[in-house]
């Protein structure tokens, strides 16, 4: 059975990455951001896929 997916929209290095890593014990994860190297951290800490995108607009 495959996992359940989350979504974290402005993935960065602060409360969102303990979030992700959290979450990645059974969840898959998206994880989306403006900043793609405070994302790929955490990305490469979980498997996360990721999403470049600025939610502000």
């Amino acid at each position: 059975m495959d996992k359940p997916r989350a979504v974290i929209i402005g993935a960065g290095d602060g409360l969102s990455a303990s979030l992700a890593r959290d979450l990645s014990r059974d969840h898959a994860l998206t994880l989306a951001a403006r900043s793609r190297e405070k994302m790929k951290v955490v990305a490469d800490e979980t498997g996360a896929e990721t999403v470049l995108l600025d939610a502000t607009n």
